[in-house]
């Protein structure tokens, strides 16, 4: 596959959205991911569910979080397998289509496209892997309440100033 095409999934993830907002689970899973193959954490194409992998998650998802989300690294190493480039191997024995949800008694490892993962090992091709992930989290309103608020506008102004435009 082309950089065109992952450039175009990171984008158009199947991200969760609610309460009016993108859940930024799968986003900081891939971050992390990103980050752990640049320092060598994760030098072949087998990403272990591991606490490196939990922290680095964890440290993005601090960053991006909104609300009440929760601070669940295991949904989306499970759920990433329905974007088409995350796939999941199961322990031996395991029958995937008995699997629905994240266990690691069940799951042995996720990988990546062979081509996704030698696109993650380019520090410039990352950068606009990066920003093609947290354009998937970017809404304009949500940019423009942010922005108010900061300005010192009440919630209320805010979505009132929304709803007129």
């Amino acid at each position: 596959m082309s950089l065109e095409f992952y450039l175009q999934k990171f984008q158009d993830l199947n991200t969760l959205r609610q309460n009016g907002h993108s859940k930024p689970h799968k986003v900081c899973m891939l971050l992390a991911v990103m980050d752990l193959i640049s320092i060598g954490a994760i030098n072949q194409n087998k990403i272990e569910f591991n606490d490196a992998l939990k922290h680095c998650f964890s440290s993005h998802f601090q960053r991006l979080r909104a609300g009440t989300d929760a601070d669940t690294p295991e949904n989306p190493f499970f759920h990433l397998r329905s974007d088409g480039f995350w796939h999941l191997h199961y322990q031996p024995g395991i029958d995937a289509s008995t699997v629905d949800r994240f266990s690691k008694s069940k799951i042995a490892y996720a990988s990546l496209d062979t081509e996704l993962f030698e696109f993650f090992k380019s520090s410039i091709i990352c950068s606009d892997l990066r920003l093609a992930l947290t354009m998937n989290l970017t809404r304009l309103p949500e940019l423009y309440q942010r922005w108010a608020q900061s300005l010192g506008k009440s919630e209320k102004t805010v979505s009132n100033y929304l709803n007129a435009v």
